[in-house]
């Protein structure tokens, strides 16, 4: 089975990942979507970050209220050394998973960042990788266009970040209306 992992701190999960996550299941492309929350990004400073398990509730909330039922939730990095480095996580996954192909769903501007990843540059060799447009990068670097392994989502595309709507938060701005919708459980 192909599955599209798509990493991030996702504090909260918000209308443009969602966006992202439909089309590209709309594709064809792959038969699942797992999201990789991150207990610890190298990249990011978590001071002001949710705690893990609570961001991971939130995520079940939201994909309870899309029922598709190819996304799914991979704690993964939580039982993983710290910080989290995709790598680590790809190498494991496909150790537990062997019968499954794995690559990753990206930000054009995470793409332009991979070569400093830890391997990334093995990371750019060995797994397909979808790239969405997001920031200065709109289209597939000429480096990387002859690879084969990079694909590029014309989707649907929202100038928006989870950074974004903490910020508002903090200013005390209702950020609701671009958060991912969410099912409200009792108890």
């Amino acid at each position: 089975m192909d599955i599209a992992l798509f990493f991030g701190t996702f504090d909260p999960l918000h209308v443009g990942h969602v966006a992202i996550m439909g089309h590209l299941l709309n594709t064809g492309w792959v038969e699942e979507l797992w999201l990789v929350p991150s207990p610890h990004n190298p990249l990011k400073e978590f001071t002001a970050i949710t705690p893990y398990h609570e961001r991971v509730a939130a995520l079940r909330e939201s994909l309870a209220y899309y029922a598709d039922r190819r996304l799914r939730i991979s704690e993964i990095e939580d039982n993983l050394p710290r910080p989290s480095y995709t790598i680590r996580t790809l190498t494991s996954l496909e150790s537990l998973f062997p019968e499954h192909r794995f690559g990753l769903l990206i930000g054009g501007d995470s793409l332009v960042s991979l070569p400093r990843w830890y391997r990334g540059e093995e990371i750019l060799a060995r797994y397909p990788i979808w790239v969405y447009p997001r920031g200065a990068v709109q289209e597939i670097p000429q480096p990387w266009q002859e690879q084969g392994n990079i694909r590029l989502l014309e989707a649907p595309l929202l100038d928006i970040s989870s950074t974004y709507i903490r910020e508002g938060r903090r200013q005390g701005k209702n950020m609701i209306f671009f958060e991912a919708a969410r099912c409200r459980t009792e108890g």
